[in-house]
């Protein structure tokens, strides 16, 4: 049986935002990411630096002084189990 996945993270700080560019960007070590499948990776919005996505996104926001415990950004995953993504795969009689 297929599941879906929805979680939600508070960026509350450069650093987060720049671990969570890391890791999209694959910048840093990701053990659980095929390397293979770094090509199907996409971004419908925005480049390779949040920071400054979000630093651009404030200055035309007429934003210009955030309060110490704002939030930066958040970061929403939206994914499925495997077995949703294997759909296409035949089982065999024995359902492996």
């Amino acid at each position: 049986m297929s599941f879906a996945i929805l979680r939600t993270e508070k960026l509350k700080t450069k650093g987060n935002v720049g671990g969570l560019n890391a890791h999209l960007t694959r910048t840093m070590d990701v053990p659980n990411a095929d390397p293979d499948l770094a090509k199907y990776n996409s971004r419908p919005i925005g480049s390779a630096d949040l920071n400054q996505d979000i630093q651009k996104r404030l200055q035309e926001a007429g934003i210009t002084t955030t309060r110490k415990n704002g939030v930066l950004g958040v970061e929403h995953l939206i994914t499925a189990s495997p077995e949703a993504f294997n759909y296409h795969v035949e089982k065999n009689d024995k359902g492996e």
